[in-house]
């Protein structure tokens, strides 16, 4: 079995309050987060991508906004996934690839567990009063 670590870059929001609350949002769905809240982009490889790659993405992406549509999960697969949805966006989609993903579907995964039961409620409690929302993006990280 391969136990090299893999390198998975990811997009943060800018805005302090928005980062804020998301990552509250995760905390409470599940105290053993250790990510903050993100959109995996790229990944995963076996070796980091070079500074100049990662600088490119970046400029490609960099103040790019972002909007958020619905609250949406992955129970159809047979995942308890709960996430905000990221609507279709071309710089997004310019830097996107995710090895053995072949959708297009960026999110921010708020709950991803065990529990079914309270996957089920947290989405239901998120669609209740979710507001759309937008951030913008700054660079590429990892």
């Amino acid at each position: 079995m391969n136990n090299t670590p893999k390198s998975f870059y990811v997009l943060y929001p800018k805005d302090k309050k928005i980062k804020d609350t998301l990552n509250a949002i995760k905390i409470l769905s599940d105290n053993s987060q250790r990510t903050a809240a993100h959109i995996t982009v790229r990944g995963p490889y076996s070796k980091k991508l070079t500074k100049s790659i990662v600088d490119a993405y970046s400029k490609d992406i960099a103040n790019t906004s972002l909007h958020f549509s619905e609250v949406a999960n992955f129970f159809d697969c047979g995942q308890n996934t709960v996430f905000f949805k990221c609507d279709d966006n071309e710089k997004l989609r310019k830097i996107w690839k995710k090895k053995g993903y072949k959708d297009f579907k960026p999110h921010i995964t708020l709950y991803n567990g065990t529990d079914e039961v309270f996957a089920k409620k947290l989405f239901e409690r998120l669609q209740q009063n979710f507001k759309s929302f937008d951030f913008k993006v700054d660079r590429l990280s990892f």
